[in-house]
C-alpha cells in the first residue's frame, strides 16, 4: 500500500466520521440523509465508514443539507494531514465538530466556552451525572429560546 493510498483512506474515514457526527447532531438517520442526497442507505453507510469516496458535489450537497460550510466536513482530515508522517506512527485523538449555522461566526470567547464545556463534560466519569448535565443544558436552552420569543 502506498503512502498516498494510506492518506486517502485516512481522509475518507475522517470525512465519513464527520459526516456521521453531523448527521446525528441534526437528528437525521442514514435513510433520510440518503433520500435528501439522492443515494441509498447503503451508500451513506459506505461514506460514513470511509469505504467509498464522496464526490465533491456530493460533499457540498451534504453540507448544505446539514447546514454547515463544506469545510466543516473536512475538519478532521485537515487536522490529521498536518502531522501526516507523525500521525501514522501514533494513534490520532478523536475530534468533535461543533456545527454552527452557515454564516454564523461565534466570537472567540464563545468558541473557548464551547470547548471548555465539552472538555469538562468529557471529564465526568459518571453516566448519571452526564445525563443531569445534558438535562440541565436542554432546560436552560429551552428557557432561553422562550425568553427570546417573548422579547420579539
Amino acid at each position: 500500500m502506498t503512502k498516498f493510498t494510506r492518506r486517502t483512506d485516512s481522509t475518507e474515514k475522517s470525512l465519513g466520521a464527520t459526516l456521521q457526527q453531523l448527521r446525528q447532531s441534526r437528528g437525521l438517520n442514514q435513510t433520510e440523509l440518503g433520500r435528501r442526497l439522492g443515494v441509498s442507505l447503503q451508500q451513506i453507510q459506505k461514506y460514513e465508514s470511509g469505504a467509498n469516496r464522496m464526490a465533491a458535489s456530493t460533499a457540498l450537497h451534504a453540507a448544505e443539507i446539514l447546514g454547515v460550510d463544506v469545510a466543516a466536513l473536512f475538519a478532521g482530515a485537515k487536522a490529521r494531514a498536518k502531522g501526516s508522517s507523525r500521525a501514522s506512527k501514533r494513534q490520532s485523538k478523536p475530534f468533535v465538530v461543533i456545527p454552527f449555522p452557515v454564516g454564523a461566526h461565534p466570537t472567540p470567547a464563545r468558541e473557548t466556552e464551547l470547548i471548555e464545556v465539552a472538555m469538562n463534560y468529557q471529564a465526568i466519569a459518571s453516566a448519571p451525572e452526564r445525563a443531569l448535565v445534558r438535562k440541565l443544558l436542554k432546560r436552560l436552552s429551552m428557557d432561553s429560546r422562550r425568553a427570546g420569543a417573548c422579547a420579539s
